[in-house]
C-alpha cells in the first residue's frame, strides 16, 4: 500500500525509489497509456500484462517507477522485483514475503520441484493479495526470466480473478 504522499511501501524498493529522483522527460503519453491499461484492469477486475521494451538507458525502469508511484497513490499495493541470470523464481521471494510468502526450503533452481511449488504458491498469494487490494507487480530485467517465471506471468496475466470478490485487480509490468 501507499504511505501518505503516495510513497511505495515495500521495504526493498530502494532501487525503485531511486528511479523517481531522475526526471521523466517526454514520456507522458507512454505513462498515460500504461495507466489507462491499469484503469482497465481495475474496472474489469481482472489481470493484465504490460511490456516495456527499449534500449539500455532509455528510461524503462524510470517509467515503470512513475507508474508504480501513481498506482500507489491510487491505493494499489505495489510489489517489485529484479530478475537476475539464473535466479529464477527466487527473485520474487523478498517482494512476496511482504504479503505472506515464506521462503521455501530446498533448491529454487530452474526446473526444480521446489521452484515449481513456489510458482504455484506465488501465483495464489499474488492473486489473493489482489483480491484484498488492487496489486501492481513490477518486474525489472525480465529478459532474465526463466521458463517457470514465464509460466507464473501467464498465470497472473491470463487468469481472471474471482468474480465474487470486490475490487480485484492485478497488473504485471515487465521491463526488458
Amino acid at each position: 500500500p501507499a504511505r501518505p504522499g503516495g510513497e511505495l511501501q515495500q521495504p526493498d524498493l530502494g532501487w525503485l525509489y531511486r528511479q523517481l529522483e531522475v526526471p521523466l522527460v517526454g514520456r507522458e503519453r507512454v505513462v498515460a497509456r500504461v495507466l489507462a491499461h491499469w484503469e482497465h484492469v481495475r474496472a474489469e477486475r481482472t489481470g493484465g500484462v504490460v511490456f516495456i521494451e527499449g534500449d539500455l538507458g532509455v528510461g524503462k525502469t524510470r517509467l515503470a517507477a512513475d507508474v508504480a508511484r501513481l498506482a500507489a497513490q491510487d491505493g494499489a499495493r505495489v510489489l517489485a522485483a529484479r530478475c537476475a541470470p539464473g535466479a529464477g523464481l527466487s527473485t520474487l521471494v523478498p517482494a512476496l514475503a511482504t504479503i505472506g510468502l515464506a521462503r521455501p526450503d530446498g533448491d529454487l533452481g530452474p526446473g526444480s520441484p521446489v521452484a515449481f511449488e513456489l510458482g504455484v504458491e506465488a501465483a495464489g498469494i499474488i492473486i489473493d493479495s489482489s483480491i484484498e487490494q488492487p496489486t501492481l507487480l513490477v518486474l525489472d530485467d525480465a529478459q532474465w526470466a526463466d521458463a517457470q517465471m514465464i509460466s507464473l506471468f501467464r498465470q497472473l496475466g491470463n487468469r481472471p480473478l474471482p468474480i465474487l470478490e470486490p475490487a480485484t485487480a492485478l497488473a504485471l509490468v515487465l521491463i526488458q
